[in-house]
């Protein structure tokens, strides 16, 4: 069989374009969507029903909550948590399908449907319901009344269009969540609403719902917070969940701190690998190091590198517990502290070389070609060491706020 560019057999390359290329009916009534949902393979179908649900699950977010005048967000029978949790975790669930996520849509689905059967609190159950299985079935029967939900509390004339273009964005295989939630702008009165609500959480007591602010911003515009945060966040235990936002709120921070330390550890690693101690420590025999150099350098340069191959290894080695799903404290707190006495000791021999000696042995950090400038007895060294040393500290801090970290 003939084929086409990388391997694919020709036939199935003008049936993808002839998929491509048909033209989609427009989404604009039960009748309609049905015939997409039934379209199509059933397998990414069922993948695309999950999405679709949790873009309305975050559309119906404000209008779900049980707002009045006189509502505290304290009040955990009346507090958002379980309703931002809800669309936190069924667009998590949607995006990343793992056990994980959808375990958490599980518990959110039943920490909404507890509190109330008004068709908004039902629509957001369902969604949290439909992206918590993999079973066809119960993903079509709940995108469905999903849907139905959102037509008739929004109306058929708001609802259908942004569900079309969610299927549009869908077809052009392009990240839906990275699309602004209303393309053409929401409802005046749902828009009133959700700022009343959000006013009304940002002027509370505490720091509970910073980070929920935050997320919406990011889901309403497309811009959305990291998702590997989002996923930290939404598989929080059932637990925790249910012991209120200020609990969880402390929990979030958690999780953000321990991503800003994964963002340090990735910069620190990429300093070094751009050292020429690190990029080949063996490549170079000290006569040729020594090349053209006085003679201090062999022995200051050793010195060097002993301490920068104990710190490429503690980054090395707490990039990986960082990403573990159970971190240990006792590991990260050792770590912690191998960063900071090798930093100190490293930082400690630096000053206490003459000025002299450290002009004539300075040892480049920088590009193996260019040695930019980047010295270990430059300020930009000792500055790289200094982070190293914060860093370490940073790491004891964030151990300590740690449950169990004794």
């Amino acid at each position: 069989m003939r084929r086409g560019p990388a391997g694919v057999p020709v036939l199935c390359v003008a049936v993808a374009e002839r998929v491509k290329m048909a033209p989609k009916e427009p989404i604009g009534n039960a009748d309609s969507f049905e015939r997409w949902i039934r379209s199509g393979d059933q397998k990414p179908r069922t993948a695309q029903a999950k999405i679709l649900s949790a873009r309305l699950a975050c559309r119906m977010l404000f209008d779900a909550i049980p707002f009045d005048r006189h509502w505290k967000p304290e009040d955990h029978e009346f507090s958002p948590l379980q309703f931002f949790r809800a669309a936190l975790a069924s667009s998590v669930a949607a995006k990343v399908p793992d056990k994980h996520a959808m375990k958490s849509a599980r518990g959110a689905y039943r920490m909404v449907w507890a509190a109330g059967r008004h068709i908004q609190t039902a629509t957001m159950a369902g969604a949290a319901k439909t992206c918590s299985t993999n079973s066809r079935h119960d993903v079509f029967e709940e995108t469905r009344h999903v849907v139905a939900g959102c037509a008739k509390v929004f109306t058929a004339a708001v609802a259908y269009p942004v569900v079309s273009a969610d299927i549009d964005l869908i077809s052009a295989e392009q990240d839906v969540f990275s699309a602004a939630l209303w393309p053409t702008g929401q409802p005046l009165w749902l828009e009133k609403l959700a700022e009343e609500i959000i006013n009304t959480l940002r002027n509370s007591e505490g720091n509970e719902w910073s980070f929920w602010l935050k997320w919406w911003d990011g889901v309403l515009s497309g811009n959305q917070v990291n998702w590997t945060i989002q996923y930290d966040i939404a598989t929080i235990a059932n637990d925790i969940w249910n012991s209120g936002p200020e609990t969880v709120a402390a929990v979030i921070a958690l999780i953000e701190e321990r991503f800003d330390l994964k963002a340090q550890v990735v910069a620190l690693k990429e300093q070094l690998r751009q050292s020429t101690l690190v990029n080949s420590p063996q490549s170079a025999s000290p006569a040729h190091r020594a090349h053209n150099q006085p003679p201090e350098l062999v022995e200051v340069e050793a010195e060097v590198r002993r301490e920068v191959t104990i710190i490429w290894a503690a980054l090395d080695e707490i990039d990986t517990e960082l990403a573990k799903r159970d971190l240990a404290p006792s590991v990260l707190k050792r770590i912690g502290k191998v960063l900071i006495d090798a930093a100190t000791r490293i930082l400690a021999y630096c000053g206490s070389l003459a000025d002299t000696t450290l002009k004539a042995a300075a040892v480049a950090i920088g590009t193996a070609g260019g040695m930019a400038g980047f010295a270990y007895v430059s300020p930009a060294a000792l500055g790289f060491f200094e982070q190293v040393l914060n860093f370490g500290k940073g790491v004891l801090d964030y151990v300590s706020k740690l449950p169990g970290a004794g």
